[in-house]
């Protein structure tokens, strides 16, 4: 027996004599690196064979049923480490991957083989070298890597390794067979390991790697495309003049849009300016005038002139052999009761619920939703008199939005301008989102602000997963527990805490936090131990170690995460995430 340090007394030195010609190799481990192979190349080279089990199911999904949600994802680890870990970006940086992986991958073709375990079961992790006379065991031996090698300096504060030799050794040898013969557990993945590190080395002409990078980025989406709502070509709108005068990126922008308005009823194009939303927004008013729709179009009286021209039979106007038939309200239009429009239709005798297709252009300026100022007795403002005069009455009505900055000061901007395409319906809305995601396990559909049994039971029955209230209503909860559904009252104080527990509650939102304080929930615990509390409301990056420490279960976050959306920068959302995750992460080590 002998032991390793791997710091002054390395593995890999001992293996270069051990390791001689004819050795047999048997190896189980998490992971295989080209690079370890290169720090051996000499001596497996010689050896008749390599034989490898990768311990957790790699190249190939778990055959075993979870019986509960998991973010367990080992195998893309491993998967990736053939091409270097972590800990190896040393060798990497020395640009010599291709010529490696290529003098591994003929290796490997000749003298490995690769078989993964199938099933959950644990595996020990070692390494045998078989000789005619003598067998060597290291153990443990976790990665075949330079770091398990000693080779390279990893993050382990020890890596010790002990070297057996016989009998010891043929118990391993023996374990390792029985393992490696059971073909209900294993299955056979050399070539898709060589396969991989082949690719390493492969010449890739630009243009499949362009094509791998989009449906890398964009297959999720592809699953929700279906004949059922791609526009329908037989309506000749690709035959029209506007069609013809769109730019490759505009046509690809006018078949998505249709795509979205068919299954949500509702799209924003945020193309910036001078990109040309108008000429996109008029092909898809083609395709559905085509389909002999009812459109209208509203804008600014400034913008005016540009879409009276595109419907008008006018010496200027690009689009006249098209014929366009949309009518053309001003956003001012809605906020009167008489007169004509800009057609000269009487405001008082539109037939306001007859259209199929609303075009909002600059439809930030209903970015305010119903809070664009109070409401007086009896008086709608203009996003409710869209609401409830355009898009509610009547057949239903699909919105297409346009506007270079869906998102002026707040979240709620987008929020407001998307609940026109629900009908400012979240009941619908929640519907429409649960089942989108029925089958992603990934997406938990939840409803917020629920004030009263009434909504709770609406908001369940329509797929909320949970329920959140900024109070405490105790039939709201006895609600929420009849469907089984988890519900997260709002609390301020230890009776009302109480309360909650003695109802069935089992997270209960400290709201607002921001009021409170970190304080305020190991002030909770203390007399209420067997509570979980979340805070929600000034929780942010720089404060959530402190909410966790305190006591907290978890954490609810809002504006601090979407401020991003302010301008646009969805990328600074999932950024936020992100830090989010590593803050929550710290806290509880």
């Amino acid at each position: 027996m002998d032991i390793f340090n791997n710091t002054t007394k390395v593995v890999a030195d001992d293996l270069t004599k051990t390791i001689t010609s004819g050795s047999r190799i048997s190896m189980a481990a998490a992971c295989f690196s080209i690079y370890a192979y290169q720090a051996l190349k000499e001596q497996l080279e010689a050896c008749a064979e390599l034989r490898f089990i990768f311990t957790s199911p790699t190249f190939v999904a778990e055959k075993t049923t979870k019986e509960r949600r998991e973010f367990y994802i080992p195998r893309q680890r491993h998967e990736k480490s053939l091409y270097g870990t972590e800990f190896e970006v040393r060798l990497r940086n020395e640009m010599k991957q291709k010529a490696v992986a290529k003098e591994c991958a003929a290796w490997i073709k000749r003298k490995a083989q690769f078989r993964t375990n199938t099933t959950r079961d644990a595996m020990n992790h070692f390494l045998v070298v078989e000789n005619e006379a003598e067998a060597y065991t290291y153990m443990p031996m976790n990665s075949f890597t330079t770091v398990d090698l000693g080779c390279e300096r990893g993050n382990n504060l020890t890596n010790m390794v002990t070297r057996f030799e016989n009998p010891n050794s043929q118990e391993f040898l023996r374990s390792f067979n029985a393992v490696w013969q059971d073909e209900e557990k294993l299955s056979d993945v050399t070539e898709d390991v060589a396969a991989m590190i082949s690719a390493v080395y492969r010449e890739n002409p630009p243009e499949l790697v362009y094509f791998m990078i989009l449906y890398h980025i964009f297959s999720e989406f592809l699953e929700d495309i279906s004949e059922d709502v791609l526009p329908n070509e037989a309506s000749g709108f690709k035959n029209t003049v506007i069609w013809g005068k769109l730019y490759n990126f505009q046509k690809d922008a006018v078949l998505a849009i249709i795509n979205k308005l068919e299954m949500y009823h509702g799209c924003i194009l945020a193309d910036s300016v001078g990109l040309g939303k108008t000429f996109t927004a008029l092909a898809v008013i083609r395709y559905y005038e085509e389909r002999n729709k009812n459109v209208l179009v509203l804008c600014p009286k400034k913008l005016a002139e540009n879409w009276l021209t595109y419907r008008g039979n006018l010496i200027n106007n690009p689009l006249a052999k098209d014929r366009l038939r949309y009518d053309v309200l001003y956003h001012t239009d809605l906020s009167r009761d008489s007169g004509n429009t800009a057609i000269g239709l009487p405001i008082d005798r539109i037939n306001w619920g007859n259209y199929d297709l609303v075009v909002i252009d600059e439809s930030h300026n209903f970015r305010n939703g119903t809070g664009t100022h109070k409401l007086e007795e009896g008086k709608e403002n203009r996003y409710m008199r869209l609401m409830n005069r355009i898009i509610k009455p009547g057949i239903t009505t699909k919105v297409l939005m346009l506007s270079a900055t869906p998102v002026n000061n707040r979240f709620y901007d987008l929020r407001n301008q998307l609940g026109l395409a629900y009908e400012g319906n979240p009941v619908e809305f929640i519907q429409f989102m649960s089942e989108k995601y029925r089958n992603n396990d990934k997406v938990v559909i939840g409803a917020g602000t629920v004030l009263d049994p009434e909504t709770a039971r609406a908001v369940i029955l329509a797929g909320a997963n949970y329920v959140v209230s900024p109070g405490l209503n105790v039939d709201t909860i006895k609600l929420c527990n009849r469907y089984r559904v988890p519900m997260l009252p709002g609390v301020m104080s230890p009776t009302e805490a109480i309360t909650a527990l003695e109802s069935g509650c089992d997270i209960i939102k400290v709201f607002p936090g921001n009021v409170v304080g970190p304080g305020a929930i190991s002030s909770f615990k203390g007399p209420l131990p067997q509570g979980d509390f979340m805070p929600s409301g000034g929780v942010d990056v720089d404060n959530v170690d402190k909410w966790l420490k305190a006591g907290a279960c978890a954490v609810g976050t809002g504006s601090s995460l979407t401020k991003g959306a302010a301008t646009g920068d969805f990328a600074a959302i999932t950024a936020k995430a992100k830090e989010f995750v590593e803050a929550v992460a710290a806290a509880r080590k």
